[in-house]
């Protein structure tokens, strides 16, 4: 139960009444929304700048450009390296929104675009709590040698 809360209402910034039901939202997942939101919208427009006529693996790299800073922006606040704001992450979300709409405008298998959300985020999700173990590991100058007494 406490696992789900916290992926459900994680840092939550907006919360979204529906009668007696309450939906939080942490601004990245707001602005994930509406970027993937605004890129469907604009889907007609997608097409006029020819997004359709690039090789699938740059439509691929594309995507992966406009989401890397949002997975940036959570390594290293999980890393403890700084402090995230609700604008920045509202941000990021935002533009890892609009990658992962044009993800799926790509002319890949959808099957395929499943693979690439999958081994994207559990690689970025892995680099977090792995890098949060190594990073709270003690270090060996920072121990006392063993004292010996005779």
């Amino acid at each position: 139960m406490r696992d789900r809360r916290f992926l459900l209402s994680h840092n939550h910034w907006l919360t979204l009444r529906v009668g007696h039901y309450e939906l939080r939202l942490c601004a990245r997942c707001s602005g994930t929304v509406l970027g993937y939101i605004s890129i469907q919208l604009l889907h007609p427009l997608m097409y006029l700048v020819g997004f359709d006529l690039l090789a699938p693996l740059w439509q691929v790299a594309l995507a992966f450009a406009l989401a890397m800073p949002s997975g940036i922006d959570w390594l290293t606040q999980t890393w403890g390296f700084r402090l995230s704001t609700n604008r920045i992450r509202l941000l990021v979300g935002f533009l890892i929104g609009a990658g992962a709409g044009l993800l799926g405008l790509s002319s890949l298998p959808n099957a395929m675009k499943l693979l690439i959300l999958a081994y994207s985020s559990s690689g970025v999700i892995l680099a977090g709590y792995l890098g949060r173990i190594i990073l709270r590991w003690p270090s060996p100058s920072l121990t006392r040698p063993p004292t010996h007494s005779s």
